[in-house]
């Protein structure tokens, strides 16, 4: 593990970078570690409800959670000023709103290139908030290059695997399974394929408990491969939701397929998180991406090396 307090400069952030792509790349599921990242720390922060031991009864109510949460937890990791990753009067400086600030979320888009959140709409860009460019672009603090590259705007949306469709959504409330088994996860880790409550015809399966699409492909027939039920309701009268015991285990175990696959370098992500944290500012600090993980959540999601 690095040190607590540590020096480093625009080459080590790009290294650091580069490596948390790379790893990313190389994840079975990329956007299940990402959520997996992202409710760590919303269950740390007391913005998730989470159960927790199948041996325990379950929260009789949950905390309402979805899109914006997750973007607030990648905020708090990685939200900061954009003269801390771009050069003033720079092309994508100057396609920002002044005054805005901006998340750079390593674990979304290609490995080609890197995706800056605004907290603002990009001016005459309709809804995109968002701009993708390559990490050679002239625009950032760590490029040695010069000339225009291409720089698109798109819309961010690191939400869609929280619903039923396509996600990890299951509408089976936690009371209702509770009180007619001792072995509640029996119930939970079955494949969303074979749950008795998926019904099947002639287009996208539906769910029997609320009619919602389940594991559909939105424009009719089921999917092969589904996302796991680990988001439920306490009970039948709620809309809320709440995390599953060993849920964040269940994520990172599909997206390294059982460990199979490297996760990212605790001491890249620290770099990262601390840089945008003090906007660029040193030295930097190892404990602020504990303190959004915890010691559990970071050796579950990182690697030392």
């Amino acid at each position: 593990m690095a040190a607590v307090v540590y020096s480093a400069d625009v080459d080590d952030l790009r290294v650091a970078i580069e490596r948390t792509q790379e790893r990313i790349a190389g994840l079975a599921e990329p956007r299940l570690y990402a959520t997996a990242f992202a409710l760590a720390v919303l269950v740390r922060t007391n913005k998730v409800t989470a159960w927790r031991s199948w041996d325990s009864p379950p929260p009789r109510r949950a905390l309402d959670f979805g899109r914006r949460e997750l973007q607030w937890a990648m905020q708090q990791l990685f939200g900061t000023e954009p003269h801390a990753l771009l050069h003033g009067g720079s092309s994508a400086s100057l396609l920002l709103t002044p005054g805005c600030r901006v998340m750079l979320d390593p674990f979304y888009g290609s490995a080609s290139e890197l995706t800056l959140v605004s907290d603002k709409r990009i001016p005459g860009a309709g809804t995109r908030n968002t701009l993708r460019m390559d990490i050679n672009d002239a625009s950032w603090l760590w490029s040695h290059h010069d000339g225009v590259h291409a720089i698109r705007t798109v819309e961010y949306n690191a939400g869609n695997t929280l619903n039923q469709q396509n996600g990890l959504g299951c509408r089976l409330p936690a009371s209702e399974v509770t009180a007619e088994t001792s072995y509640p996860e029996t119930e939970y880790m079955i494949s969303r394929i074979d749950c008795v409550h998926r019904k099947v015809g002639t287009g996208d399966p539906t769910c029997a408990l609320n009619g919602q699409v389940c594991g559909g492909l939105g424009a009719g027939g089921g999917r092969n491969r589904t996302k796991p039920r680990l988001l439920i309701p306490p009970t039948p009268s709620q809309e809320t939701r709440m995390l599953v015991p060993g849920g964040l285990e269940i994520l990172l175990d599909k997206s390294t397929e059982g460990g199979s696959r490297k996760r990212p370098i605790a001491a890249d992500l620290s770099l990262l998180v601390a840089w945008c944290a003090s906007d660029g500012i040193g030295p930097f600090d190892f404990t602020r991406l504990v303190g959004l993980l915890g010691a559990p959540g970071l050796s579950l999601l990182t690697d030392k090396d």
